[in-house]
């Protein structure tokens, strides 16, 4: 499954370069969080979740690596719960507009057990949501 967007944040590529360096800002945008424990650039978090019928909590380990500085972060993650599993990779791109900063985002996921049972358009629906929140929620932060 690969989900693609963009945000445009109001504020200079340094600022929303510095937002994606810090995990702990970036884990507190995550929908359904509970709890996190963040060391250096990597975190693990407890993430309550609900796709259709099921629903359940995952536990997320994870890491953010800032591939080329303020213009490339990579985010990796992988979550297990009860029958359930998944494995992501997201690319984040930081560009300038006349405006601020362009965050375009680009995620491929792999996923496993009920979840990857159900309907395709109901998971990707659902994970496209996910997604868009975090995303919306790094904008608002940075553009503060």
């Amino acid at each position: 499954m690969e989900i693609v967007g963009e945000v445009v944040a109001k504020a200079p590529r340094s600022v929303v370069a510095s937002f994606f360096r810090d995990p702990k800002r970036v884990v507190e945008c995550v929908p359904g969080i509970q709890s996190y424990e963040i060391t250096g650039t990597a975190y693990k978090a407890k993430v309550k979740f609900k796709v259709g019928a099921i629903s359940g909590t995952f536990n997320i380990e994870g890491d953010i690596k800032e591939s080329k500085p303020e213009e490339v972060y990579t985010v990796t993650l992988r979550g297990r719960s009860m029958g359930n599993s998944f494995d992501a990779v997201a690319t984040v791109t930081l560009s300038d507009v006349e405006d601020g900063t362009k965050i375009s985002y680009k995620a491929e996921a792999k996923l496993g057990g009920l979840l990857a049972a159900l309907g395709k358009g109901l998971i990707e629906g659902v994970a496209r949501d996910i997604v868009t929140q975090l995303f919306q929620c790094a904008e608002k932060k940075v553009s503060q």
